[in-house]
């Protein structure tokens, strides 16, 4: 669990449940998920952004997590202030879509730099 920040009242929080307190219990995943595996729930929030608006209770936990997918490394060094809730269904699918991105785009790198291999040698 991320860091527990205290409340004027003395209560202490976790950074999720300050998280669902200031944007509300629902996942706000932008859609970076493709999620059309769950679209019972799409919603447009206030300032307009697309999310698939899965609800926090039942089967479905929401975390506190970056706006973007990022390795978990870097997300935990996000500041709470910069987080916002994702359904979990959401976020693994927007770390495969992410990760899978950047498996082609490390592979069609690897094919130009091989391709380099084989190019003629200049003669002087």
């Amino acid at each position: 669990m991320r860091n527990v920040r205290a409340r004027t009242s003395g209560e202490r929080v976790t950074a999720r449940q300050a998280v669902l307190d200031r944007h509300g219990k629902r996942c706000l995943c932008a859609l970076d998920c493709g999620s059309e595996q769950h679209p019972e729930h799409p919603v447009t929030t206030d300032d307009g952004r697309r999310t698939c608006g899965r609800p926090d209770g039942g089967d479905v936990w929401l975390i506190a997590a970056p706006v973007r997918w990022m390795a978990e490394s870097q997300a935990a060094r996000t500041p709470v202030e910069l987080l916002v809730p994702w359904c979990g269904p959401c976020w693994e699918a927007a770390g495969a879509k992410a990760k899978a991105a950047r498996r082609a785009e490390l592979a069609e790198q690897l094919a130009a730099d091989q391709l380099s291999l084989f190019e003629p040698l200049e003669q002087a």
